[in-house]
């Protein structure tokens, strides 16, 4: 729908304003007013929405089994998150379920979040954000009303589309921590908090002028190491949020750490779905990086174009995994491991490289 300016006097849909927008409706152009234009978009909109709904990739099923194809080992947590997903695109949410992923550094965290844009991005807007890049509103920098520009941008300015946007904020943790100096982390929770509750931020049209998105029914993922809460957790052995023996009712519980650590409880209240990513063994490791296809054709596809073969042991790629549970780097320690053996043996002479 193209928006041009015509003579012509009145809208031949309702015969009362001034024709100005060109629609296309079933292959015919006609010019029509500005009340009309959105009339029929913001239907033709709503009926996009509902296909997508009924889009059979968006099943629960479906949703899960992308996530945990990407993100091994950790079925309880993908299960959490398709759940999350699922309810938040077929709209059965009377609540929004959004969600606070908590893992440890090569856990997945940031892998989770590539997947679901992969996947929905073409149906929906997907951001994936860094919280900590941000500041309270009023002061110098980044305002949280770029994310919500952002996605009416990638929306195709297709309002009913940028209010459901999933919005993934990582390094969350980062903005709990309490503050020591200025009371940033605050004002920024508290900004936050805002947009979650759900608020009318202004955006900018193509056409210059001004629309309202709102954003309560935006969904926000966090993402966040929280190495202290995890540390202590894993000191203590017990397990992550509410548990149903009395024991570890009694311990403190996940909200409370948080609260202690610096987080509003306000904040901490609109998140209905804390999920833990479990630190991943060296088994684990090794079991994830032999499945990542890609990753390995690009090292071969790289040793290739030099006239070269190569071949990495079991042991080799072992001991790889090895050092990035020991330094806690996870998926991505292992990379870098590995990154580091064959860039020295890229070098090596001769056709047949064994490492």
């Amino acid at each position: 729908m193209n928006r041009i300016y015509t003579n012509e006097k009145t809208c031949p849909l309702c015969h009362k304003n001034k024709a100005m927008f060109t629609l296309s409706i079933k292959g015919e152009k006609i010019q029509v007013c500005p009340t009309c234009y959105q009339i029929v978009k913001i239907e033709s909109d709503r009926r996009k929405t509902k296909n997508i709904v009924n889009d059979p990739k968006y099943t629960l099923d479906r949703i899960y089994q992308m996530l945990s194809d990407s993100v091994i080992e950790q079925n309880h947590a993908m299960q959490q998150i398709a759940l999350t997903i699922y309810k938040h695109i077929q709209q059965k949410e009377l609540i929004r379920t959004n969600a606070l992923i908590v893992g440890p550094t090569g856990s997945g965290k940031t892998e989770i979040a590539r997947q679901v844009e992969k996947y929905c991005g073409k149906d929906y807007p997907v951001l994936i954000e860094d919280i900590s890049a941000y500041t309270p509103a009023g002061y110098k920098g980044n305002d949280l009303s770029e994310m919500v520009q952002h996605a009416y941008d990638i929306s195709d300015s297709n309002k009913e589309k940028a209010e459901r946007a999933i919005i993934f904020l990582d390094e969350f943790d980062k903005i709990i921590e309490i503050d020591t100096e200025n009371g940033l982390n605050f004002l920024m929770q508290k900004s936050l908090l805002k947009f979650i509750e759900g608020r009318k931020i202004p955006v900018t049209k193509r056409d210059g002028q001004v629309e309202y998105i709102d954003t309560s029914h935006m969904l926000f993922i966090c993402l966040g190491a929280f190495p202290e809460l995890i540390k202590n957790r894993e000191c203590s052995k017990i397990p992550l949020g509410f548990t149903e023996t009395k024991d570890h009712m009694k311990s403190i519980s996940v909200f409370q750490e948080l609260k202690n650590d610096g987080m509003i409880s306000e904040l901490l209240a609109r998140f209905r779905a804390i999920v833990q990513l479990n630190k991943l063994s060296p088994k684990s490791l090794y079991n994830i990086v032999i499945a990542k296809k890609d990753m390995w054709q690009e090292y071969h596809s790289l040793f290739y174009e030099q006239g070269k073969n190569l071949t990495i042991t079991k042991e080799t790629l072992q001991n790889a995994c090895y050092d990035a549970y020991k330094n806690g780097t996870g998926v991505r320690g292992v990379h870098q491991e590995l990154e580091m053996i064959l860039s020295k043996a890229l070098f090596v002479d001769g056709q047949k490289i064994e490492v």
